[in-house]
């Protein structure tokens, strides 16, 4: 019995392919929905004044090419994103359908990579893809606050996993290379960047931003089977030494003192058993930015909280 008892957790923990195996033909179609709140509070309030805002879209992929290696060829299709704007003290809840028309030609590996992207769409039809994320209140800025807005902008968007093709749910998750057992060692790919301390120095650099990658193991809910994928970023950074460094000025001089960053994500992917399709992509986010001038050091000028729940999962064609 124990002898059977250490075959069978030998199993268990076995190395595990989880390269995705596509099929000529095959057609799927998801929907994306997220939720993002946004709490702010600038220098002089004591409350946070919370925004809402949900976004949705559907996207399809059709596979019209099996290549070498596990490759393919596939046809990506977006044609809408719906924005619904909460409501607020001065305004009702305002829905906005975005005709973003994207329709690609993607090559696609079997890790879920984009190894090649054409743009099928006519050059008077399509528009680029671009989340408009609610607005932050205007307050008084010194000269770099504006220069923050692209780095805080990423980490919105990375709340709701709502940027690039490469940052968003829709060709996740980044498989292994190799066989991954259960709890064994973990993969990153690279979802974006953002200015961190260079290690050893005092001086910041735009660096990776890595998402983390673990094999769970083989789980069951509803009385299906699934591969559970588990994905996590942590940033946390203050990106003002970078800001200062990059416009050539002191923190006297440009009046930003501090800019700490963060963000803490957790993805739940569940796979096919076969052929390692994704069948839902649950994420929970939690960051937020806080900056602080040299001219008022001990209260922020403006602090953000934000909190982001997205769902990726297939419906019906």
């Amino acid at each position: 019995m124990v002898a059977t008892i250490a075959l069978l957790a030998g199993l268990i923990n076995e190395p595990v392919d989880l390269s995705r195996v596509f099929s000529k033909g095959e057609k799927a179609k998801y929907s994306v929905e997220a939720v993002l709140t946004v709490e702010q509070r600038q220098m002089g309030l004591q409350t946070f004044l919370p925004n809402t805002q949900e976004i949705k879209y559907t996207f399809t992929t059709e596979v019209k090419e099996l290549k070498g290696d596990g490759y393919c060829v596939m046809r990506y299709q977006r044609p809408t994103m719906t924005d619904i704007l909460g409501e607020t003290a001065t305004s009702p809840p305002k829905t906005r359908i975005d005709k973003v028309n994207l329709d690609y030609q993607l090559t696609v590996s079997p890790i879920n990579e984009i190894i090649d992207i054409k743009d099928l769409a006519k050059p008077d039809k399509g528009k680029a893809a671009g989340l408009r994320l609610m607005g932050l209140s205007p307050t008084a800025r010194p000269i770099a606050l504006d220069q923050l807005e692209q780095f805080t902008g990423e980490v919105i968007r990375l709340s709701v996993f709502m940027g690039s093709l490469e940052s968003a749910l829709d060709f996740a998750p980044k498989l292994p290379f190799e066989p991954v057992a259960p709890g064994g060692r973990s993969w990153e790919r690279t979802v974006s960047y953002s200015p961190q301390r260079l290690q050893g120095s005092s001086r910041s650099a735009v660096q990776k931003v890595n998402m983390v990658y673990t094999y769970k193991g083989i789980e069951e809910e509803g009385g299906k089977r699934f591969h559970r994928v588990n994905a996590a970023i942590k940033l946390d950074t203050d990106i003002a030494p970078f800001v200062n460094e990059m416009l050539g000025m002191k923190p006297e001089q440009s009046g930003l003192k501090s800019m700490q960053l963060h963000l803490d994500a957790n993805v739940d992917f569940d796979l096919d058993l076969n052929t390692r399709r994704t069948l839902k992509g649950a994420a929970k986010s939690k960051g937020g930015f806080k900056v602080v001038l040299t001219q008022r050091p001990n209260e922020p000028v403006e602090e953000v909280r934000l909190t982001g729940e997205t769902l990726m999962r297939p419906v019906a064609p």
